[in-house]
């Protein structure tokens, strides 16, 4: 149990970059295959515009490269830790984990581009909601996901950081929400074709 709840007390380094580069492949062959991508940290999204075949690789590290290097700054400018980037970069890489078990679960509740795209037609079209409820039964199970996801991204920069308490908690909000704006701001350039 403690193994979920704190992993990166015990896997971190080499080890944790290639673990996490193995689960952003599988992660982004399956989100390849459901059409899914992932454009943000926490983003599972049906994208329009064309992007490159199996981009959904490229922009878990692009989001991951990201936020590892906001992370490592704010920590060597702000705190003056001696810390390593890869540390920051393959924790990262395993807290994404939860992401892509959320992306294969939208096939069991028969979520898919073309059930979104109907939803807002009819929504568009008659003035309706539809029926929404395996959204809603999806989103009840995510949940529990997105939050350890947000949990692991955290305890991923505490451990890489070496620090704690409101200092952490604080740089850490700030490095997501930069981080954030500047996936928001260079996706497009770097992803759509």
């Amino acid at each position: 149990m403690k193994k979920l709840l704190r992993p990166f007390d015990f896997i971190a380094g080499q080890t944790a970059v290639i673990s996490g580069i193995i689960f952003a492949i599988l992660g982004g062959v399956l989100a390849h295959y459901l059409s899914i991508h992932f454009n943000g940290l926490f983003n599972l999204k049906y994208i329009q515009p064309q992007t490159f075949p199996f981009s959904q690789i490229a922009e878990s590290v692009f989001v991951v490269l990201v936020l590892a290097t906001i992370e490592f700054l704010i920590v060597r400018l702000f705190f003056k830790r001696p810390t390593r980037w890869i540390d920051y970069f393959g924790t990262s890489l395993l807290a994404r984990i939860p992401i892509y078990i959320m992306a294969g679960l939208f096939p069991a509740f028969g979520l898919s581009e073309e059930y979104f795209v109907n939803m807002l037609n009819e929504l568009s079209t008659n003035g309706q909601i539809p029926d929404t409820s395996n959204l809603l039964i999806f989103s009840l199970i995510s949940l529990p996901l997105l939050v350890y996801s947000v949990y692991l991204y955290y305890h991923a920069f505490a451990v890489s950081g070496g620090i704690k308490g409101a200092k952490a908690v604080i740089s850490f909000i700030a490095a997501i929400i930069l981080s954030e704006i500047i996936i928001y701001l260079t996706f497009p350039a770097l992803f759509y074709v």
